[in-house]
């Protein structure tokens, strides 16, 4: 009878040993892309002569099942068996500040409780105090006073405690209300992960580390620059920066963080062409004909700088140090890069639009490492110009933008000339000539190159023909 307990004791400590928990799989290393991330963790562990099971827990439940990859860092050996991947459903709160808000709720929540109780005990001393001092209505003399005095003296003691009691309640609740309020905001789901099992075979006893990569989504990152141009060098400063979300749920916390310039969403496949056939066009309904008319027609117009890494083809910028970034989708800014590029300063104006000018500027750009996309702050000078959207450039190619109101360009747009009239005799045709004139006047004290640019209309039917007349001075472009 003695004998079953031990056995099944020993049984426990069998199956508890061959599970290997990693307690401290610490990210190492995390790869940013603009849709994704990938995330490097190490776990160093143990291990026993033999075969032991690994289990790795607590990863994000938008993990990318198959980019789940092991290897052995350290240690000879040591082989990996097939992993088994599987999701656990937690109560937990996504985010570690939600779980912390929740930790701290339910404590003030107890202490208010608390606090009631203490309340509700001075409220049975007071129902006391006046029971005794109703018993002893019919008694006079010296010894009443006394015990009226002692009575009103023990009253005044409680109520002051009953008050004291109230006010920290109340301080408490409204610290309740706003951290239930700043848990709303949040809106955090209940959390599931994902757990990894992967069994481990070793030779001989020791310590061994095992890296574990994966892609998680909710992961990324976009360029925002800050064009810094300088008007009396002709010198524009150009600065890079990243900034990285993350909303997986798992802060990124010491981390060597890389931004990558690849885009995976692309896929690694070349697209195919599919049958390109025509036909005889068929008749339009008016009413799509006229949609389509509609749609067709124009519109009316300082930190360390990073480290660029991999090849011409894969580049990336690793961010000096280690870094933190949360898990709650707060954003984080890395500055990437600068360059600083001499180039042509000049003006270009519309006319036909407004009778402005626009500083604008040109450079070729040297650096060595593609700008992909994103938002641009315009500086003049020092002083905030406007805002804009960047559609990238590659190395060599030449970078162009304007940098606000040239206010001291002057420009007069002027109709000279509007005639009407008709020629030939047997078959008449209708001519109409207009004389448009520019005058510029250029009041800063260095000479600028100004670009004008207008436009021609363009013929709607084959009959009408336009050209410039003889007197006009012809377009660079």
């Amino acid at each position: 009878m003695k004998s079953f307990p031990l056995f099944l004791i020993a049984a426990l400590m069998v199956l508890i040993s061959s599970a290997l928990w990693a307690q401290d799989a610490s990210i190492e290393q995390v790869t940013v892309y603009p849709d994704r991330a990938e995330v490097v963790r190490l776990i160093p562990v143990d291990l026993a002569a033999g075969e032991e099971e690994l289990r790795i827990s607590d990863l994000p439940a938008r993990t990318v099942p198959d980019s789940l990859r092991f290897s052995v860092r350290s240690g000879e050996g040591v082989a990996l068996g097939g992993m088994e991947v599987r999701t656990v459903r937690g109560a937990e709160r996504v985010q570690p500040r939600a779980r912390e808000l929740e930790s701290r709720i339910r404590a003030l929540e107890l202490q208010i409780q608390a606090l009631a109780n203490r309340i509700q005990a001075r409220g049975l001393q007071l129902r006391l105090l006046e029971s005794v001092v109703s018993e002893d209505a019919g008694q006079g003399g010296d010894a009443r006073l006394d015990a009226l005095a002692e009575i009103g003296s023990r009253a005044e003691e409680v109520l002051a405690q009953r008050l004291a009691h109230e006010s920290e309640r109340d301080q408490l609740a409204g610290e309740l209300e706003r951290l239930k309020r700043q848990l709303a905001d949040l809106g955090q789901s209940q959390r599931d992960t994902l757990e990894v099992l992967v069994p481990v075979r070793a030779e001989r006893p020791g310590r061994v580390e095992i890296e574990l990569a994966y892609l998680v989504a909710d992961a990324g990152w976009e360029s925002l620059y800050e064009w810094r141009l300088d008007t009396e060098a002709a010198r524009l400063m150009l600065v890079q920066q990243a900034r990285v979300r993350q909303n997986t749920g798992e802060d990124w916390t010491d981390a060597r963080i890389r931004v990558a310039l690849g885009q995976p969403a692309l896929g690694g496949q070349l697209p195919q062409l599919r049958p390109w056939t025509i036909d005889i066009a068929r008749p339009a309904p008016r009413a799509r004909m006229l949609e389509s008319a509609v749609s067709d027609a124009a519109p009316l117009a300082s930190a360390p700088e990073s480290m660029l890494q991999g090849s011409e083809m894969a580049a990336m910028y690793r961010i000096p140090g280690r870094n933190h970034v949360s898990g709650d989708n707060a954003p984080r800014r890395f500055l990437l890069a600068e360059h600083e590029m001499d180039g042509k300063l000049g003006a270009r104006a519309v006319p036909r639009r407004q009778t402005r000018a626009w500083l604008f500027f040109e450079a070729e750009y040297g650096g060595e490492a593609w700008l992909p996309p994103g938002r641009v702050s315009l500086f003049q000078d020092g002083a905030v110009v406007g805002q804009t959207r960047f559609t990238g450039l590659a190395p060599g190619g030449v970078l162009a933008e304007s940098f606000g109101v040239a206010e001291r360009i002057e420009i007069d747009h002027r109709l000279v000339r509007d005639t009407r009239g008709s020629e030939g005799l047997v078959r008449r045709a209708n001519r109409l000539e207009r004389e448009f004139e520019f005058e510029v006047s250029n009041r800063y004290g260095r000479a600028l190159e100004i670009l004008i640019i207008d436009q021609l209309p363009v013929p709607g039917d084959e009959r009408i023909e336009v050209e410039m007349t003889a007197d006009s001075r012809s377009p660079d472009v």
